[in-house]
């Protein structure tokens, strides 16, 4: 009967233990790793920050105007700009692979710190002001690098080309010549062409808000040298700054570059669902 009954507990053991051991595997068993899911189709986005605009210099060709006298033109310009405010908004396609294609619209503004003329005798600048504003249609390209691994921060990546217009907004600087005579450049000048830049930067995909992203990027935009067009005054004037009469006018033509760097933060919103990869 002992010899039945031990019998009996080790065919148990043996059908009974290879079933537990197979579900105490399966209960330790790794869990599935969630699907990456990625976003696709149209969407919008906008961003703000601050940009400034490098120094950068001009070649001056001055014509004199109709007033009598001689008009001493300077030799060369030289601009730089404070900091100031850079937005743009777009819309855009996402091809679901990390790739998106978008249509821009960007501003840029920035008032001068240093508008600094050279003649060949020496002067002093006490007048300084204005601004310079740029507008812009882009299309841009970029890749979202992490889009597709799950990645739950993407690096971007990509640049635009595309047409700016350029607004020297009364840029003006007077140059004084000791104590007996003046003279006041100023640009004042719409000038449009080429333009492009190059981006990049981060996104994080927001988990409670599908679709939402916070981003933020760092751009360079630079356009193709341009005409910009503007004013010579020459005139007589005091030791305590009491400007006298004008001897001379002219018009100014200036070839200019234009670049600008920037930073910004902002939002995108993806209206697709994503695709699950």
């Amino acid at each position: 009967m002992r010899a039945f009954a031990a019998f009996a507990a080790g065919a148990a053991l043996f059908v009974i233990g290879p079933a537990a051991t197979a579900a105490d595997l399966a209960s330790r068993a790794p869990a599935a790793a969630p699907p990456i899911f990625t976003t696709s189709g149209l969407y919008v986005a906008g961003s703000a920050g601050f940009g400034w605009n490098p120094s950068f210099g001009q070649t001056p060709d001055s014509v004199q105007g109709p007033s009598t006298g001689t008009l001493v033109p300077p030799n060369s310009f030289h601009l730089s700009t404070d900091a100031g405010f850079s937005g743009v908004a777009s819309v855009g396609w996402a091809f679901g692979n990390g790739l998106r294609i978008e249509a821009e619209y960007g501003h840029r503004t920035n008032k001068v710190d240093s508008f600094v003329t050279t003649y060949g005798f020496p002067v002093t600048h006490d007048i300084r002001s204005g601004s310079i504003t740029s507008d812009s249609a882009m299309v841009n390209l970029l890749y979202d690098i992490g889009a597709t691994m799950g990645w739950p921060v993407h690096l971007t990546v990509g640049g635009g080309i595309g047409y700016a217009r350029l607004n020297y907004n009364n840029v003006a600087v007077r140059a004084r010549d000791g104590t007996t005579g003046y003279q006041t450049v100023r640009l004042d000048d719409d000038s449009s062409g080429f333009a492009w830049q190059g981006i990049v930067g981060l996104s994080y995909p927001i988990p409670s808000i599908p679709g939402l992203s916070l981003t933020a990027d760092y751009r360079y935009f630079g356009t193709t040298s341009r005409g910009v067009r503007g004013s010579i005054v020459q005139g007589a004037i005091t030791a305590a700054g009491v400007v006298g009469a004008t001897v001379a006018t002219g018009t100014s033509r200036a070839r200019s570059d234009y670049s600008n760097h920037s930073v910004m933060v902002g939002l995108r919103y993806s209206f697709g669902q994503g695709r699950q990869l």
